[in-house]
């Protein structure tokens, strides 16, 4: 599903099986709870990822694709209360459970968008920054969707897309990889020029694009 069912490590990809087969159990709290365990992992570097967002007091950030919630808790911090952080997802449970989490820790920057398969929700020169991770394989019509998108950004705003190189069998029998020669190529065809690329991250691309003037 796109935006939803973020790509796990190769030790948790069997997760959409095990829901075939416990129903019941499989529930969008469930998995939204499963992605944050990812998203939490040491590997992640999710505190370096916010360094290197570079953002400052009062920034606004879209998190398109949301999922569980974990990095936009970290980017409402960063931005501090001046901030706006908004947590896009197209499954309202997902949304319902990050609000539940921002208001158990007291978090109160952070408004809630349901996005569709084509569209963000978000208004218009509403984002200083719009933050992808392990999303923008998923997606499909990439270049009219990041075209649209440049209107959501304020004038200097940013893209930053992380994604998961193609590493590994389980990978690419799933198909929850992109090389990052593709995310180049689309995010140019979309009117994007990169002005920042990150390589700390084991197994994932790390991209930050801005619109072209």
């Amino acid at each position: 599903m796109l935006f939803s069912i973020k790509t796990l490590r190769a030790g948790v990809l069997i997760v959409p099986f095990l829901c075939t087969l416990m129903t019941a159990q499989c529930s969008s709290r469930y998995l939204a709870d499963h992605f944050n365990k990812s998203a939490s992992d040491e590997s992640s570097q999710a505190p370096r990822v916010i360094q290197n967002l570079s953002l400052k007091p009062g920034d606004s950030v879209a998190d398109i694709g949301a999922g569980g919630g974990h990095f936009t808790l970290l980017l409402a911090r960063a931005v501090g209360s001046d901030g706006r952080v908004w947590a896009v997802d197209i499954n309202p449970d997902f949304l319902d459970f990050i609000k539940e989490r921002a208001t158990a820790e007291g978090i109160g920057n952070i408004g809630y968008v349901r996005a569709s398969f084509t569209e963000s929700g978000l208004a218009a020169k509403s984002a200083d920054l719009a933050f992808l991770r392990n999303v923008f394989h998923d997606m499909g019509d990439r270049v009219a969707y990041f075209a649209r998108l440049k209107g959501v950004l304020k004038p200097g705003g940013r893209v930053a897309i992380i994604d998961y190189l193609p590493a590994g069998v389980l990978a690419r029998l799933h198909g929850h990889f992109i090389e990052e020669g593709e995310i180049l190529a689309v995010m140019k065809d979309a009117g994007y020029i990169a002005v920042e690329r990150h390589t700390f991250l084991e197994g994932q691309s790390f991209n930050i694009f801005k619109p072209v003037e």
